[in-house]
């Protein structure tokens, strides 16, 4: 996926309304397929939240599958540079990120603003410098009869992997 198409989609919100982002596109649900998002503090319903269902999730998974292939193939740079401006436009929209955690969870504004949100870019960032740092590893083996062997290991994105939140 194109990493500004990427970070797009994490700015992109209806307000209230949460859909599921499968293989570059929200899809559009059923009216069946939604649930209410009530504010926990105050009962109040804060929107809709769209419900995947197991063709969805099959769908999600393929595309994720596929994903990772281009990812695999993108240099350790532009992957880093992708998680360092994530964490950048979620800086930007900080006040935002703080006010959806709270309506979401009804935990203290202090809370969501020093801590849950707080972490949510230093996590990119640390992804960031955690590719970057990972390199190569290489050892030689001594063999029996004298000659020797280099072994080395190459690290790649291994796979995807889903979040259920």
């Amino acid at each position: 996926m194109d990493p500004e198409l990427m970070i797009a989609v994490m700015a992109e919100r209806a307000p209230g309304w949460v859909r599921n982002f499968v293989g570059g596109e929200f899809v559009e649900p059923t009216e069946s397929s939604w649930y209410d998002n009530i504010d926990p503090a105050t009962g109040v319903p804060l929107g809709r939240v769209h419900v995947a269902n197991a063709a969805l999730v099959d769908r999600a998974v393929v595309s994720a599958r596929g994903a990772v292939i281009a990812w695999a193939q993108t240099s350790v740079a532009e992957r880093t540079a992708l998680l360092r401006r994530a964490a950048d436009r979620i800086e930007e929209r900080f006040d935002e990120f703080v006010d959806a955690e709270i309506g979401d969870t009804g935990k203290p504004i202090t809370q969501a603003r020093a801590l849950d949100v707080r972490r949510a870019p230093q996590n990119f960032r640390s992804f960031a410098d955690t590719v970057a740092a990972a390199g190569q590893e290489s050892f030689i083996t001594e063999m029996s009869d004298g000659r020797r062997a280099l072994n080395y290991a190459v690290r790649t994105p291994l796979g995807a992997l889903a979040v259920i939140a």
